[in-house]
């Protein structure tokens, strides 16, 4: 029995060890144009340099060399030029947390850079990307489809070219699910989580399937589940459900519960950042609906998603949001999410009870739904 502890003691700690081992890739880059900045940006997948910390990687002469460490080990990271993120739309060059050689090569501003490797798992994720590329025109599908914003005379699909287009999207989209299926690895674990990334609620059934049927008791460490079954729960945010609850400091760091904050009143809970141009526009449009009805049971919540709390401050003091903001620093699971088509912030109205109204509503539809919910007689539950 003795020995039986002994050795189950052994494999715990052989097993945890091997959790927290640190890994190292050493990282080499260049570049075949001119990049106008001379830095890229590192940091986990899906970060985003706006609102996580990352690590910035000097270019000289159109190279750069950078040894990185973690104890995430098998997680995915990204890399990208920060030229491209200055100009709005970025598209990074992935890859996965283990002991490894990689060097990449950005030939071409807004796409994701080659990348070669020497681990079995990083050479799996560039093969899969190269059989993209060839049978699908990956880069120019996907990737290609924003040039139009960056350019002068910016060319408009024909019919022909549309249909194409939708052709290699179903297309890869079926590769993408039977190799999921028929390779049970990280790069597979991977390839859902960025499904989910790009999908959120709207993530397609297939790769749910995949992951409850055959990732999810694989690599039990790995901290993609926690953003897979974090997007999972995205997919139950729907109108008439309950909006989920959280918890996230103010300002002066005292913690707020969202579904205290809004109890017995409709709520207007509003996700936004600093950064974010098009999620401020809508927040300065609610203050005077904010102030008509804030005395007749109607409250709003703003949750920032930035990473520094002196930038939600100075944002407050500039647009006079009179309301509750909270702040999700480092929001690795993405709450801030939308459900809409732009790229911005998700609002949500809610009833007394927390069930959701409506989704990405505009102010003339809280105003509208405020007529209905709250006639003039009502008063603040206190």
């Amino acid at each position: 029995m003795k020995k039986l502890f002994f050795l189950l003691t052994l494999a715990a700690a052989t097993l945890t060890a091997a959790a927290q081992k640190q890994v190292t890739c050493h990282i080499e880059g260049t570049f075949l144009y001119t990049p106008r900045d001379t830095v890229v940006h590192l940091l986990p997948f899906p970060g985003d340099s706006r609102s996580h910390p990352f690590t910035a990687i000097p270019v000289k002469d159109g190279h750069f060399a950078y040894d990185f460490r973690t104890d995430d080990a098998g997680a995915p990271f990204s890399l990208w030029a920060r030229d491209d993120e200055r100009m709005g739309f970025w598209t990074p060059g992935v890859f996965l947390a283990v002991d490894d050689t990689l060097r990449f090569t950005f030939d071409r501003p807004r796409r994701s850079p080659v990348m070669e490797a020497r681990s079995a798992d990083n050479r799996e994720l560039a093969a899969f990307r190269d059989t993209c590329n060839r049978r699908f025109n990956f880069r120019e599908t996907f990737e290609g489809h924003f040039d139009f914003a960056y350019s002068d005379t910016p060319h408009k699909p024909t019919p022909e070219e549309n249909e194409q287009r939708r052709a290699n999207i179903l297309g890869q989209d079926a590769y993408e699910t039977d190799y999921i299926g028929r390779h049970t690895g990280l790069t597979g674990l991977y390839l859902i989580m960025d499904k989910m990334f790009k999908c959120k609620e709207n993530t397609p059934e297939p790769y749910v399937e995949l992951y409850r049927t055959r990732y999810a008791h694989l690599f039990p460490e790995n901290s993609m589940h926690a953003y897979i079954r974090a997007m999972l729960d995205v997919r139950k945010v729907k109108v008439g459900e309950q909006l989920p609850d959280l918890n996230a400091p103010d300002a002066d760091g005292r913690m707020h519960s969202l579904r205290e904050e809004t109890r017995g009143q409709v709520a207007w809970v509003d996700f936004w950042a600093s950064w974010c141009g098009p999620c401020r526009r809508v927040s300065r449009a609610m203050i005077p609906v904010y102030e008509a009805w804030k005395d007749r049971g109607f409250t709003v919540v703003g949750i920032s998603r930035d990473k520094d709390v002196k930038d939600m401050q100075t944002a407050i003091r500039k647009d006079g949001y009179p309301w509750l903001n909270l702040v999700l620093l480092g929001d690795d699971y993405q709450r801030w999410y939308s459900p809409l088509p732009q790229a911005t912030g998700a609002t949500y109205l809610v009833d007394r009870d927390g069930t959701i109204l409506a989704i990405g509503p505009t102010v003339e539809e809280v105003e509208a739904l405020l007529e209905k919910l709250l006639p003039e007689e009502s008063e603040t539950p206190r």
